[in-house]
């Protein structure tokens, strides 16, 4: 069933249940960067995050873990595979590394991270919307809930403004939380932001 977007109640950023019709779950979920900030998009089987902006510019975004919760259980074993926009590239032909792709953000281990170098904004605009990082589940998932964890180094790198999106299909997405102006812990390793909608 296609997603109907007048089915979203309320975002979670309204602390009121961001209910989507029970047929109209996400089965896809990522992280994508806009700018200077970070965005989460969440999608019916897929969702993604889309970082808008970061905390310092001229710098890349990072995360080490995106995790994502449908009433309260951890979903990353539901996870079917993560990506991202690999058609983009920085005007040095770079994304990421090969130790920081897609997956290690949602590996469960604070260790390894998503590191995405388009995110800076030495880059054109298109290019920095092209940083972001998503999953698709092995079913449609709703999603109540959702953390992210700093990387090793360079807090610089941390999302201060992003979007959690949802989509059906990977390609068309709709907000289901945003946030801006936020900085994180200075902690590396550590879980900096969490979220958790009401049931």
């Amino acid at each position: 069933m296609a997603f109907n977007k007048k089915n979203l109640v309320a975002c979670l950023d309204c602390k009121r249940i961001d209910r989507l019709e029970r047929n109209n779950t996400m089965k896809t979920i990522g992280f994508r960067c806009c700018g200077v900030a970070a965005c989460i998009m969440a999608t019916l089987p897929v969702v993604a995050v889309r970082p808008q902006t970061v905390s310092a510019p001229g710098h890349g975004v990072q995360i080490s873990e995106l995790e994502l919760f449908e009433d309260g259980k951890n979903l990353r074993g539901e996870i079917v595979r993560a990506f991202a926009d690999e058609q983009v590239k920085t005007t040095a032909g770079k994304m990421y590394h090969e130790t920081t792709v897609p997956a290690m953000a949602f590996d469960g281990d604070v260790k390894t991270k998503w590191f995405d170098f388009r995110a800076s904004t030495s880059q054109a605009p298109e290019v920095r919307a092209a940083a972001w990082v998503a999953a698709e589940f092995k079913r449609p998932v709703k999603i109540t809930g959702y953390a992210w964890s700093t990387a090793n180094d360079y807090n610089e790198r941390d999302p201060s403004s992003w979007r959690l999106q949802g989509s059906n299909d990977g390609k068309t997405w709709t907000d289901i939380h945003v946030v801006r102006g936020y900085f994180a812990t200075g902690t590396r390793n550590a879980r900096a932001y969490e979220f958790a909608g009401h049931h």
